[in-house]
């Protein structure tokens, strides 16, 4: 996920996270491709923020706050 400014990652988020928000998703077929939509899951969501928020930490300078955190989740992993 790609955004041109912090203003447009922060609309991003706001508009997703908005209680009346119904997300869809494209449903991935095995071979690759895509067919219809489905309504979002929390994991959904989730993965939507997550990757606005490390696109954000890019787009600041700050890549250490989620570098650190996926590291020390590695860590605990082993």
């Amino acid at each position: 996920m790609e955004f041109e400014s912090v203003e447009e990652a922060l609309e991003f988020l706001l508009d997703v996270n908005h209680q009346d928000n119904d997300m869809k998703v494209a449903v991935v077929n095995a071979d690759g491709t895509r067919s219809d939509f489905k309504k979002a899951t929390l994991e959904d969501y989730k993965e939507s923020n997550r990757e606005a928020v490390y696109a954000l930490c890019d787009m600041l300078g700050l890549e250490k706050v989620y570098l650190d955190r996926w590291e020390n989740e590695k860590v605990g992993e082993n």
